[in-house]
């Protein structure tokens, strides 16, 4: 099975990567570890879509990761939910591994681990454009009409993404001031009231 790397896809790669090196020379080596784990995301959209044989539309950068776009109109809701849901597995498979392999015994795998699963646990959140809003409509619309378990996803995406701002301004008052969840919070509530307005984008993120 070929599997064809679109350019834009090649091109995040490389400057990821890049990055990547050039933090751990500086000696930032943290940041390695999350683009590793952020990599693992998108290959796992990206190899269960070419198994399922979900057709690509491309893909670009945002202020959340990657956005793969993928056109679910001509198969099942099944592997919609499938292609939606992989980045996270692959995360929690890659958390599985480092453990077996490294255990906790260092502060590197422990990071590692720590990555992976913040990063499968957040994109699960059912707030668009995360990954969980398309496992939950994909999951919808098996038991419902299209038209009602999209209504139903925008609005359930507007709550918890209401929801997350609310404990972010509340994780910053208790904690100390964390510039970049609370500017996530903001982009995560921007996209979810707009969802409302919308229409949906077979994104993964």
């Amino acid at each position: 099975m070929k599997i064809r790397i679109k350019p834009v896809l090649t091109a995040v790669f490389v400057t990821v990567v890049a990055a990547s090196l050039l933090s751990v020379l500086r000696g930032a080596e943290y940041l390695f570890l999350v683009a590793g784990a952020a990599l693992i995301h998108e290959a796992g959209h990206i190899i269960t879509a070419k198994l399922l044989k979900v057709p690509s539309r491309g893909g670009s950068p945002t202020f959340l990761g990657m956005s793969l776009k993928y056109d679910f109109s001509a198969v099942s809701f099944a592997s919609e939910a499938a292609v939606s849901a992989a980045g996270g597995v692959f995360n929690l498979a890659a958390c599985l591994i480092a453990y077996l392999i490294f255990g906790t015994g260092g502060i590197y795998p422990v990071f590692f681990i720590f990555s992976n699963l913040s990063l499968a646990l957040f994109n699960l959140l059912p707030v668009s454009p995360l990954d969980g809003s398309g496992v939950i409509l994909a999951v919808l619309s098996m038991i419902m009409s299209a038209e009602t378990a999209y209504r139903v996803t925008k609005y359930l995406s507007a709550v918890v993404g209401a929801a997350f701002f609310v404990f972010c301004i509340y994780v910053q008052l208790k904690v100390g001031t964390n510039l970049s969840l609370m500017f996530i919070s903001v982009v995560l509530l921007f996209n979810a009231l707009r969802g409302i307005k919308g229409r949906h984008s077979d994104n993964c993120l």
